[in-house]
């Protein structure tokens, strides 16, 4: 279990209970409706206890989510939810090795076509090092991105995102947008007519217009700030002309978002007409779209967006 997961969930914890009943029948525990409830707790009391001998060990997944104190103040525990991921260098393999390895990767993304195999073999063989660097260090994100420049493409995003959660970054977003959209689309009708969300009502009145899949993922996914409770649709998604707004202006204030840039002195809710789809991180442009692009194109981009801090 710690192989696939040091903080296994608890859906986790009672399957390979189910599991270890069902293979070895006399387990079961008489007179319980589980038959396995008792191993679900033994089970996690037993990982509990194996974490805490491989936190005295020094173990850095493990190291990483516990509490620590200096200088008279505590440190929040991490929450099990958040990605910390942080294993164990490769064996026979030292910082020094590694960080010789991240120069050669980094000298390799300034040519203008890097070769995408030596790329990929050298993100493998510095992850341990980005890890630490990631979850121990906590740098800006646009530090990351000077020391590891293969994160801005989108093969190495979701690999990077695979080797942490052993899950496809884009299809896993993409299976559960569509899942969500009619529903999502369902929930701001519903907000509109209680009159809380009348910001939403513009993004609706282009689906009248065009009620395609494209426009109701696009319609879907650019809802999302308005609706959410307390959220200034501007910190996250804000459009300008192409030609007419400068782009610091326009970024300023932004932490983490998108910016579309249109064409065209008119536009609805979402502009018909795309010239270019930037991701901004901490008021600067980490990753540029130049391309006269259907709108609906912005629903697949956010998937990438949405990995860029780290």
């Amino acid at each position: 279990m710690f192989k696939i997961s040091a903080y296994p969930e608890r859906h986790h914890y009672e399957n390979e209970a189910k599991a270890l009943v069902e293979k070895h029948p006399s387990l079961k525990e008489p007179g319980s409706e589980k038959e396995w409830y008792s191993w679900f707790h033994s089970l996690k009391f037993k990982l509990g206890n194996y974490r805490q001998k491989l936190s005295a060990a020094g173990c850095p997944e493990v190291v990483v989510k516990k509490r620590r104190r200096f200088e008279g103040e505590s440190v929040k525990k991490s929450k099990k939810g958040e990605v910390n991921y942080c294993p164990d260098p490769p064996e026979g393999q030292s910082p020094e090795n590694m960080e010789e390895k991240r120069n050669i990767m980094e000298a390799e993304m300034l040519k203008r076509d890097p070769d995408p195999q030596l790329v990929e073999d050298l993100m493998v063989a510095t992850f341990s090092q980005r890890r630490k660097e990631i979850i121990g260090d906590q740098p800006l994100i646009t530090e990351v991105i000077s020391r590891w420049p293969a994160l801005l493409h989108e093969r190495q995003i979701r690999t990077e995102f695979k080797r942490m959660v052993t899950k496809d970054l884009l299809e896993y977003f993409l299976d559960r947008r569509d899942g969500l959209v009619p529903r999502l689309l369902e929930v701001y009708k519903a907000a509109i007519k209680t009159g809380k969300k009348q910001s939403l009502k513009d993004i609706l009145d282009c689906l009248q217009k065009d009620d395609t899949n494209e426009k109701r993922r696009t319609a879907a996914l650019l809802g999302l700030p308005h609706y959410i409770s307390g959220e200034d649709p501007s910190t996250v998604v804000r459009m300008c002309d192409a030609y007419r707004e400068t782009l610091d202006e326009t970024m300023k204030g932004m932490q983490l978002g998108l910016l579309i840039g249109y064409e065209g002195a008119e536009r609805e809710a979402f502009p018909r007409e795309v010239f270019e789809i930037a991701v901004v991180v901490e008021e600067t442009t980490l990753k540029m779209w130049h391309a006269a692009l259907p709108c609906s194109w912005v629903s697949s981009t956010v998937s990438i967006s949405s990995t860029q801090k780290p």
